[in-house]
């Protein structure tokens, strides 16, 4: 075969392989999104869906964008499995959008695919109805649009990045973290390839972040101008007063918090205590100040924790070992058992009661094995950053790719930092993102480093965009 020949076909054997792995995508996507239609609801869930139906008011505490994506779906059509069939092909395409940006050959395509697809707490995950499953799939789907940009330097890339982006933080505002450091490397690519001198390159891309994160704060604040305010930060705070004042024996919960308890509170507190999650707190006392007190909390709360930071820590490194699955027999809440029960009449469609027993126990089985610890995806996290980073400092492979992988890890490092002091349960939802992002960047740096040895040590960026991926 000529060269003429064999240049002539490539295009064409890359349609063919490209093709093949968009059709494994979607038929993974179609399959568990029949299999476990309408998805799995825990009480989050049913809440936002009322707010769809309009059987509740909007607020801020559950994100409006989806609750407009849940009602345009229902206006569709009648299916209740809808929101699970987007979520589906939102994560199965975004998986196979990075397999092929990432990959060259078809059979590494398929494999990534299927074990970045199938790795057992991404895709459980993203078979319940939760605002998580939006923004772990955005996120990932950011990641891959900036890869794909620094493959073929297109600006629809970056555009379809930057909406990623939107839909990540306005539908879990803690998308922010990981999501800014994203940001900051769509501005860094954007600035790339100007003239300007590094130092205004550096000073562009910066001014290009904060004006990025203002435009989605603007975006989001529009979305919610209708919907009713909460003090969704109370729930973090008098949870960690709660736990202070059961420490110390002694009630050091602002006065103006509605007790709700009908005992004594200390005794209350005691009884209805689980180290791991805030919400039972709630029968004893309520976390939502009265309108004119909500801007006294934080400061009282400060104020609490500075005069005691030992068992403040205590309480948090609790929480934090427990997310990371270190000291704990198994996992914290790594799924939602199925359908809460609900006046609409929701139940698993194509699956009975007990072929649905016989998933949780599979899924029980594999929440206790390797593939559920976090600790492990943030070990891979810190790995990738150091390897990437030294990679792009030794100018080996595609310094690009490089710090993209480098960036990628530093946001799964990021959300599960920001989580020590955050979280305010030790749900395996949280950390989905650390999961996410220590395969993806994981995947980057070694694709790099299989492509600089194929070539002998030659670098990507003199490489034809064709030859670019895992050999």
């Amino acid at each position: 075969m000529d060269a003429h020949f064999q240049e002539a076909a490539r295009p064409r054997g890359n349609a063919i392989s490209a093709g093949l792995v968009c059709l494994t995508a979607l038929v993974c996507a179609l399959a568990l999104a029949y299999e476990f239609s309408p998805g799995f609801m825990s009480f989050d869930t049913l809440y936002q869906y009322r707010q769809a139906k309009g059987l509740a008011a909007l607020n801020d505490a559950h994100p409006v964008i989806m609750v407009m994506l849940w009602r345009f779906f229902d206006s569709v059509s009648a299916n209740t499995g809808t929101m699970l069939l987007f979520h589906q092909l939102l994560y199965w395409l975004t998986v196979a959008l990075f397999a092929l940006l990432a990959a060259r050959r078809l059979a590494w395509r398929i494999a990534l695919l299927l074990i970045i697809g199938f790795c057992p707490p991404l895709v459980i995950t993203s078979l319940h109805i939760w605002k998580d499953v939006g923004m772990m799939c955005m996120l990932a789907l950011a990641c891959a649009a900036l890869l794909g940009y620094l493959r073929y330097r297109h600006w629809g890339w970056l555009l379809l990045a930057a909406l990623a982006l939107f839909y990540a933080i306005a539908v879990r505002i803690n998308g922010f973290i990981p999501g800014v450091f994203l940001m900051g490397f769509l501005a860094y690519a954007a600035v790339s390839r100007s003239r300007l001198p590094a130092l205004k390159k550096t000073g562009v891309a910066l001014l290009a972040v904060a004006a990025l994160s203002l435009a989605y704060f603007q975006g989001i604040a529009a979305l919610n101008a209708n919907a009713e305010k909460s003090n969704g930060l109370g729930t973090l705070l008098v949870w960690d007063l709660a736990e202070i004042s059961l420490a110390r024996g002694e009630d050091v919960i602002p006065p103006y918090i509605p007790r709700v308890g009908t005992g004594e509170l200390l005794q209350d507190l005691a009884r209805v205590r689980v180290p791991d999650t805030n919400y039972p707190y709630w029968a004893v006392v309520w976390p939502f100040p009265p309108q004119e007190f909500q801007g006294r909390l934080l400061p009282d709360w400060l104020k609490v924790v500075a005069a005691n930071p030992g068992i403040y820590l205590k309480h948090r490194s609790h929480l934090f070992l427990t997310m990371l699955g270190i000291g704990v027999p198994k996992i914290y809440y790594p799924y939602h058992p199925g359908i809460d029960g609900n006046e609409f009449g929701f139940r698993f469609n194509h699956i009975s009661q007990q072929r649905a027993g016989s998933y949780f126990r599979a899924f029980d089985r594999l929440a206790a094995t390797p593939f559920y610890k976090p600790w492990i995806y943030l070990l891979l996290c810190v790995a990738t950053l150091a390897l990437a980073w030294q990679r792009f400092r030794g100018a080996r492979g595609s310094r690009d790719e490089n710090l993209l992988a480098a960036t990628v890890a530093v946001s799964g490092i990021a959300n599960m930092a920001s989580l020590f002091f955050l979280a305010t349960a030790a749900d395996y939802r949280y950390v989905i993102w650390t999961v996410f992002a220590g395969l993806l960047g994981g995947v980057m740096v070694a694709a790099d480093m299989l492509r600089e040895r194929r070539l002998g040590g030659v670098g990507a960026q003199a490489m034809p965009r064709r030859e670019r991926g895992l050999a």
